[in-house]
């Protein structure tokens, strides 16, 4: 999603701010249904990763054989 929400942004996204540059607000793609969702996408994949800090796979290797 946050790649998805880089292209959505087009030419409004930029690193830094620029007071004399003005955008106008994105209000499609993802941002239709979040407000900013490339936070909120680093917030999920937080999560995951905390809710399982050992992998994709929650199986031992033993197991897996």
């Amino acid at each position: 999603m946050m790649v998805w929400s880089q292209l959505t942004m087009g030419a409004s996204w930029r690193v830094g701010l620029d007071r004399s540059e003005t955008t106008g607000l994105i209000t499609t793609g993802p941002f239709n249904r979040v407000r900013n969702p490339i936070y909120t996408s680093m917030i999920v994949m937080a999560i995951g990763l905390t809710a399982n800090p050992f992998g994709f796979s929650i199986r031992s290797p033993q197991t897996m054989a």
